[in-house]
């Protein structure tokens, strides 16, 4: 038979029992995937049970929440209404921020087959048993109203802007692909492809990323399966970390570490370190690494000192990042 309802539910469910027998996503996917050109001095700690945040979190989910509340009360206050009712509903109304953020992405992409409340109870339970997608979520926010100057508060991203949504998707994605329950697998692409679909994102479950990621505008963004990003990372629209087009399941994707800054429409491609601190031109082509506080220009160009201080100067003036390659 064909799939239902029922393999939406949460773990609880018996149904998720009864769909794709014998499918896992390890069986295409193998937990350790090494090829040749593999850097291995160059891992990330994701699955770490201890401290894993760069800095201590100043801000808790229930800080956040009361937060959002008090910007979207100062809001609806005088605009009608229509913005009172998108804003109880999706903050004021809201006991918690997981509930919040259930609530928010379950509306956003559910269809007539992915139905809401299915999608909200998974969510929830899922941010339940791992509550770091929620602490990340906290870290997101507070990382884009610190550096986007067009953010305003934190109900402006939280609401509307579609790269936190594309984000948070795939963080709850990342938990549901490796979960055990084959159900749950086949949930983890559905929302990979709702994601694309809505948001302008193909950012595979497969993929890693750490605590405070912001996809700005965020259009076209591609990320593979074996891809990870670090924490305190922008990248804007149109940026691929993608593999060389090798055939074969090997860690094939780009590493991308801390602090690094990707411009738009730029292209990372093949197992390749970008360690912390760098910064990817727009439209640059890369496949080589690129080391710590390097900058990467047009086709793998390396920014060499002079050309490293001339940038160093140019990125003091707010109207430009004036260089010559």
């Amino acid at each position: 038979g064909g799939l239902n309802h029922g393999h939406l539910a949460p773990r609880s469910s018996a149904m998720h029992r009864h769909s794709c027998p014998g499918w896992h996503p390890s069986m295409s996917t193998p937990a350790t995937m090494k090829s040749a050109n593999s850097y291995p001095d160059f891992e990330f700690d994701f699955e770490s049970g201890g401290e894993i945040y760069a800095e201590p979190l100043t801000m808790s989910p229930k800080e956040m929440l009361r937060t959002m509340r008090e910007e979207a009360a100062a809001v609806g206050a005088g605009v009608g209404s229509v913005m009172e009712r998108q804003l109880r509903r999706n903050v004021i109304d809201r006991a918690t921020l997981a509930e919040a953020v259930a609530g928010l992405m379950a509306r956003k992409i559910c269809d007539t087959d992915l139905l809401e409340e299915l999608l909200h109870e998974t969510f929830l339970e899922v941010m339940e048993e791992h509550p770091r997608i929620i602490r990340d979520v906290v870290a997101d926010l507070r990382w884009i109203k610190e550096i986007d100057p067009a953010t305003r508060g934190y109900i402006q991203p939280f609401l509307y802007f579609k790269g936190f949504h594309a984000v948070t998707a795939q963080r709850i994605g990342h938990h549901l692909w490796n979960d055990p329950l084959p159900a749950r697998n086949m949930l983890a692409l559905a929302l990979q492809s709702r994601s694309a679909e809505l948001f302008g994102v193909d950012a595979h479950p497969g993929a890693r990323l750490k605590h405070a990621v912001f996809f700005d505008h965020a259009s076209g963004c591609v990320i593979g399966e074996t891809a990870s990003i670090g924490h305190h990372c922008y990248v804007l629209h149109g940026v691929t970390l993608g593999a060389t087009g090798k055939t074969g399941e090997f860690d094939r994707h780009p590493k991308v570490g801390n602090r690094v800054k990707i411009g738009a429409g730029a292209m990372i491609l093949g197992n390749i370190p970008i360690e912390d601190g760098a910064v990817v031109g727009a439209a640059a082509v890369v496949t080589v690494p690129v080391r710590s506080g390097e900058t990467v220009v047009g086709i793998n160009r390396i920014l060499s000192p002079s050309m490293k201080r001339k940038a160093a100067e140019t990125s003091k003036d707010p109207e430009t990042w004036l260089y010559t390659i």
